[in-house]
């Protein structure tokens, strides 16, 4: 009965932490995976006393769902009437508090510039995206998104976004595995090396691979039509650009 109770406790807490998240109007789905009442309908009248929610009726054609007993509309999808392990799930609107506004930061907004030239070949429509430079990093996000995300960095603190898809050092690029992995890239602009299953894998250990000769720079490795990775050609061999912390170290063949 202690457990029961703990259970409850907790889930009263994650709701007091949570319910200043939304907005005035806004609904709030309410599921558990127990049949405990004290969980589930004791919360649903809890969060109607105590924060003024309105709880909210579903409306469905399952003959099945069990209707809980209750002052709050609460729905019960026991094992024995319906399929799957048994859950309970209600619904409560918000109608108090305050529409968010962003809070006022120093933060100078981040820098978005064109996409570079050289940069154009990789992507079906470069006019769609800006860029941005972070530590010599190149990468680019969608221009619609891009008011959205510089109200995120008033305020937090982002560690990725978009695709980054180069470095740049002393005017020379170095392609980036995320650009390799990205699914706008513009492929019929890379020499592709369509390797097999044992090059792949060769690859994804971050091993040297044979590939024929090409007249380019960089080369995307490419196994059943998706982009692994690049590799550069230095005249002689080339070089395997897998990150090393990604690099895969089981033996398939074994």
């Amino acid at each position: 009965e202690n457990n029961l109770r703990l259970c409850s406790e907790r889930q009263q807490r994650i709701l007091t932490h949570i319910w200043p998240c939304l907005k005035p109007g806004g609904k709030l789905i309410y599921s558990t995976c127990t049949y405990n009442p004290t969980e589930n309908e004791s919360i649903l009248e809890w969060l109607v006393d105590t924060w003024g929610a309105e709880s909210i009726p579903i409306s469905h054609p399952f003959s099945n769902i069990t209707t809980g007993k209750s002052t709050a509309y609460g729905y019960h999808f026991y094992p024995h009437k319906t399929q799957g392990e048994g859950f309970f799930i209600g619904v409560v609107q918000k109608n108090e508090g305050k529409e968010y506004a962003p809070r006022k930061n120093k933060k100078q907004n981040p820098i978005w510039n064109k996409v570079p030239q050289q940069l154009h070949s990789f992507i079906e429509t470069p006019e769609a995206f800006l860029s941005y430079n972070v530590d010599n990093c190149l990468g680019i996000i969608p221009q619609e998104h891009a008011s959205f995300i510089a109200d995120l960095e008033k305020t937090l603190r982002i560690l990725y976004k978009g695709c980054e898809m180069a470095e740049i050092n002393h005017q020379k690029l170095k392609l980036l595995p995320a650009l390799a992995l990205w699914q706008d890239l513009k492929k019929d602009n890379c020499f592709i090396l369509d390797a097999d299953l044992q090059t792949a894998l060769t690859f994804l250990r971050k091993e040297e691979i044979i590939a024929p000769a090409a007249a380019t720079d960089w080369i995307l490795v490419s196994y059943q039509g998706i982009g692994l990775g690049w590799c550069k050609n230095i005249g002689n061999r080339l070089n395997n650009y897998y990150p090393k912390e990604w690099r895969i170290k089981m033996d398939f063949n074994k």
